[in-house]
């Protein structure tokens, strides 16, 4: 089945990469065909391709800058064909680095207050969309970005890891006119949004953006999960999920950009929002590669 999905792959990259694709889905194309080390859970397929441990060791006594280790880790994750994935954590959250002895050799994050019992805030670009490259194809590049350890990595024997999902329950479709505004129309109850920006170039490629603002931030509520563009005679004339940006923010700004078919300019927006939404967590155990 692994060898399967690299060959499905190859050729997907071969083949689309002669089409007008945009340079985000080339990049995951190419990440997702790059040979790699799989673990599966539950059908979602997290692929590491490339692995770069980091070592400042002071060897003088009685340093004044000390030592200092971490990891990172570049991957993909293939979700499954039955789960309606729409985004996922950009960063694969590290529960534990154990050594062969069961030690945990994270180094524990900074506290940046004494005591603090408010819930944490929502930080813009946790989540990033998965991208569907083929009818059965869902994909997201994720990773683990400088995980600070207290000794030298090659002592890890396995990272216990978890992915979140945010799954769509339900959606809605809304239109609005294709022009620049500056007037919020709201779109789903909690969610305003406005086109701020248009621009279509030399190849027909259509970026999109629109301002947008959310009742609450995070993994709840409406957000925006694509955009379709329809001609005068009510024609699809391109569509893509968003890309840049993020739509779970309170505030901001997301955008979609595609290649529009045929000849004819858009005249509306077809904007796909997700009204009802699930977080499901995996987790994912990952072995045999500190010592490579």
């Amino acid at each position: 089945m692994t060898r399967k999905w690299i060959a499905i792959l190859a050729v997907l990259v071969t083949a689309i990469g002669a089409a007008l694709l945009n340079a985000d889905n080339k990049s995951i194309l190419n990440a997702v065909a790059a040979r790699g080390v799989i673990f599966e859970k539950w059908g979602y397929k997290l692929k590491l391709t490339r692995l770069e441990s980091n070592c400042d060791v002071s060897l003088a006594r009685n340093a004044k800058k000390p030592s200092s280790f971490d990891v990172n880790i570049e991957a993909s994750c293939k979700i499954p064909e039955d789960v309606d994935g729409v985004l996922i954590t950009e960063e694969i959250k590290v529960l534990k680095a154990l050594t062969a002895s069961g030690s945990d050799i994270r180094l524990p994050p900074k506290s940046t207050s004494k005591s603090s019992k408010s819930a944490p805030k929502y930080r813009n670009g946790t989540f990033t969309p998965i991208l569907r490259l083929a009818k059965n194809l869902r994909v997201a590049e994720v990773e683990i970005r400088k995980l600070a350890l207290r000794t030298n990595p090659f002592r890890i024997d396995r990272l216990e890891t978890q992915l979140a999902v945010v799954v769509a329950v339900s959606r809605i479709d809304k239109s609005m006119p294709a022009a620049v505004s500056q007037t919020l129309r709201e779109l789903a109850d909690g969610l305003k949004a406005r086109v701020s920006s248009m621009r279509i170039n030399s190849k027909r490629e259509l970026s999109v953006e629109l301002s947008c603002l959310r009742r609450v931030a995070g993994p709840k509520g409406p957000f925006i999960e694509a955009i379709k563009a329809i001609d005068a005679e009510g024609k699809t004339i391109g569509q893509a999920r968003i890309r840049d940006g993020d739509p779970l923010g309170q505030k901001g700004k997301v955008t979609a950009s595609f290649i529009l078919s045929g000849k004819s300019e858009p005249t509306s927006l077809v904007v796909t929002i997700v009204t009802e939404s699930k977080i499901r967590k995996i987790p994912f155990e990952i072995t045999g590669i500190f010592q490579k």
